[in-house]
């Protein structure tokens, strides 16, 4: 079980971590990091002579103690502007507490905690593949999982990532050709395809074998075609107004695996 929100149980340890880091000696101008973090959050402190920085955090932490959107927004402000090095520390604190969010991989920013083995692989897929595909997957995995998810923006992402994965494979004379094109391509000769290893679907024939064998290639097709099609109301480059955060995230797992499948090698040209 992991909390959501902010639980009671790990205030304290987060409270402490936010004055320790933006109170940290030696960090600038007197009062530089608090100023800034409120500045960020448009929240509106007066300087009286006496040392307002900590007068005007004990301010904040009070207000995040009922706000825990406002404790997490916090938090992920801190790390960016200030404590990508710290993460560690924070993670550790998170962590032990069953929180139901983590520091992100970058170090910059709190996201959702998920499986390890889900974190492993965007973690895998974007260090191995193209710059482009790179940035596509960050940006769809960043908008679905982070603290306040944007599921529009992650669809986009993520159909965005498929096609330049695909591209290459299936339309490497067009740079331009988008995901549906690139789907009506491979339609149109799917023999020119494979797949590592192939795939079994129930048979329609009654004698026989029970299972067909079919290439693996249409499994990723089927992915790609999730992605392209599988959610009402989006227009033709990928965007829409009216993706769910569960139908999101599902869209960005079928990209890292398309993704995956094709920088492995497992989908590609056929032998001749």
């Amino acid at each position: 079980m992991h909390y959501d929100d902010v639980p009671t149980h790990l205030l304290g340890e987060l409270e402490d971590w936010l004055t320790t880091v933006l109170l940290m000696p030696g960090s600038g101008t007197k009062g530089y990091r608090v100023r800034a973090i409120l500045n960020l959050l448009r929240i509106t402190a007066r300087e009286p002579s006496i040392d307002w920085r900590s007068m005007a955090l004990s301010k904040l932490i009070h207000q995040c103690r009922a706000d825990s959107n406002l404790m997490l927004e916090t938090i992920s402000l801190t790390l960016r502007e200030f404590d990508p090095n710290g993460r560690t520390s924070l993670e550790t604190i998170l962590r032990r507490g069953r929180s139901a969010y983590r520091v992100r991989a970058d170090g910059r920013w709190l996201e959702h905690r998920v499986d390890p083995a889900s974190r492993e692989s965007i973690e895998r897929a974007v260090s191995e593949v193209s710059p482009t595909v790179s940035t596509c997957l960050t940006r769809a995995w960043n908008a679905a999982y982070g603290i306040t998810p944007e599921p529009d923006v992650a669809a986009h992402a993520a159909f965005q990532a498929a096609e330049a994965a695909l591209r290459p494979v299936i339309c490497p004379q067009d740079s331009a050709a988008g995901l549906h094109k690139i789907i009506r391509t491979y339609e149109d000769n799917p023999t020119k395809w494979e797949m590592a290893v192939t795939e079994a679907r129930p048979s329609q024939f009654r004698s026989g074998p029970r299972f067909a064998e079919l290439d693996g290639s249409e499994t990723v097709m089927q992915l790609a075609r999730t992605i392209a099609h599988g959610q009402r109301g989006r227009h033709a480059d990928g965007e829409g107004d009216n993706h769910g955060v569960p139908d999101a995230r599902a869209i960005v797992q079928c990209a890292i695996a398309i993704v995956m499948m094709v920088n492995d090698g497992a989908f590609r040209l056929a032998t001749p």
